[in-house]
C-alpha cells in the first residue's frame, strides 16, 4: 500500500459539518470530527473526479456485470484515497463500522474495496479489547460477506480480517466459525474454509481438515476451490499431513480441491 499523505485542512474543511469543526492552535481543523458520511462524501467525489470509463467498463464485464465501477485500478484508488484511510485508521469501532456499513450501501465497487482496506487497516480496533468486542466486529464483516458477495471482498475479509478477530480470542470465537462452516450462505461457509490462509505454523490443523471435510461434498466451485486453496497454503508449513490428509480422502475430495492441495507436491 502506497505511504499514507498527511490530511490536507484545506481538502478536510470543504467536507467537515460546520457544527463539528474545531479549530487547532494553529487555526487548521481536526481531523478527529470528520464524520463517516464525510468520508464516503470525499470518495465519492475524488473517484469521480479521476474516472476511467475504458477501464470501469472492461472490470464491469470481467466481473460479471455485478457492480458499478469508477475504473480505478488498485494502486491508483489507494493513491487516490489514502487520506479518507488516513483519517478512518484513527476511529473507534463504533465509528469504524458505520462506516463500513455505509460503504457497503454504495453502488459502485471501488468503495466496497476501499471497505475492504479500511477493514484490513483497522482489524485491531474492529477486534476491540474483549471477546464480545471482537464478535461484534465479526458480526458486521458477516454483514459485509453476505451482501454484494464475491470473490474480490469476500477473499480478502476472510484472511485479512475474520482471521485476525478469531485469532483474538479461538477459545470464545472458533465456535463461530463453527457455525459459519454449516451456515447456508455459501459465502459465509467459503470464509471459514479461509479464515486461517495467514495463521501458517499456527493453523488449527483439525479445524482445518474437519472443515474440509464437512465441505467436500458440494458441486459449487468457489467452496472446492476453497478447500484447495486452504490445504494449499498449509501445504506450505506441514507438507506431510497435507499428503496424508489428501491421499486418505482422495475419494471424497473433489478433483479440483485435491489438485489444487497438491499444486505443489513434487
Amino acid at each position: 500500500m502506497p505511504k499514507m499523505k498527511v490530511p490536507s485542512a484545506v481538502k478536510l474543511a470543504r467536507y467537515q459539518p460546520n457544527t463539528t469543526r474545531k479549530q487547532s492552535k494553529k487555526g487548521q481543523n481536526a481531523t478527529n470530527d470528520i464524520s463517516a458520511e464525510a468520508i464516503v462524501t470525499m470518495l465519492k467525489d475524488t473517484y469521480q473526479k479521476n474516472k476511467n470509463d475504458t477501464y470501469a467498463r472492461w472490470i464491469k464485464k470481467y466481473m460479471r456485470e455485478q457492480f458499478e465501477f469508477y475504473g480505478l485500478k488498485s494502486p491508483q484508488r489507494r493513491s487516490l484515497s489514502s487520506e479518507e484511510l488516513t483519517i478512518s485508521a484513527k476511529f473507534d469501532q463504533a465509528a469504524t463500522i458505520k462506516l463500513l456499513e455505509l460503504l457497503w450501501r454504495e453502488d459502485y465497487r471501488d468503495m466496497q474495496m476501499f471497505g475492504v482496506d479500511l477493514a484490513t487497516e483497522n482489524k485491531r480496533v474492529l477486534a476491540g479489547n474483549t471477546a464480545s468486542q471482537s464478535l461484534k466486529g465479526l458480526m458486521c464483516i458477516r454483514n459485509l460477506i453476505i451482501t454484494k458477495s464475491w470473490w474480490d471482498t469476500v477473499d480478502m475479509l476472510a484472511s485479512g480480517v475474520v482471521g485476525h478477530l478469531v485469532s483474538q480470542y479461538p477459545d470464545k470465537l472458533n465456535c463461530t466459525m463453527d457455525e459459519w462452516i454449516l451456515d447456508s450462505n455459501m459465502w459465509i461457509r467459503r470464509t471459514a474454509i479461509l479464515h486461517q490462509l495467514g495463521y501458517k505454523k499456527q493453523t488449527n490443523q483439525e479445524q482445518l481438515f474437519r472443515y474440509c471435510l464437512t465441505c467436500c461434498h458440494e458441486k459449487e466451485f468457489f467452496i472446492q476451490k476453497a478447500i484447495g486453496w486452504a490445504l494449499r497454503t498449509y501445504y506450505r508449513d506441514n507438507p506431510a499431513a497435507v499428503k496424508d490428509f489428501c491421499k486418505k480422502n482422495k475419494d471424497k475430495l473433489a478433483t479440483l480441491s485435491y489438485k489444487e492441495a497438491l499444486k505443489h507436491d513434487k
